[in-house]
C-alpha cells in the first residue's frame, strides 16, 4: 500500500464549511469530480478534491502552487490528448 504523504495536511482541514464546486460547464450526467479551496489550520489555502458521486468518501489535497500548475496546464492544452 502506497504511503499517504497528504495525511498530515489533511489533519489541518476542516470541511465542514467547505464551498464544492464543479468545473463550469460540467455535464451533470457524466462522472465529475468537486474542488473547494480550504484554509488550513497553518494559514495556507488547500485545494481539495472529492468524488461528486461519493462525497462523503475520500478526497485528495493539492497546495495552492500544485494547484495552479494543474490549471495551467489546462490552458495550455496539456491534457488534451485522450489514451
Amino acid at each position: 500500500m502506497a504511503a499517504d504523504d497528504r495525511a498530515s495536511i489533511r489533519e489541518r482541514l476542516d470541511l465542514a464549511g467547505a464551498d464544492w464546486r464543479r468545473a463550469p460547464g460540467s455535464d451533470p450526467s457524466e462522472p465529475l469530480v468537486e474542488y473547494a479551496f480550504v484554509r488550513g489550520t497553518d494559514g495556507q489555502i488547500y485545494v481539495a478534491l472529492r468524488d461528486a458521486a461519493n462525497p462523503d468518501g475520500p478526497y485528495q489535497v493539492y497546495t495552492r502552487r500544485e494547484w495552479e500548475a494543474f490549471v495551467g496546464g489546462i490552458g495550455d492544452g496539456d491534457f488534451d490528448e485522450r489514451y
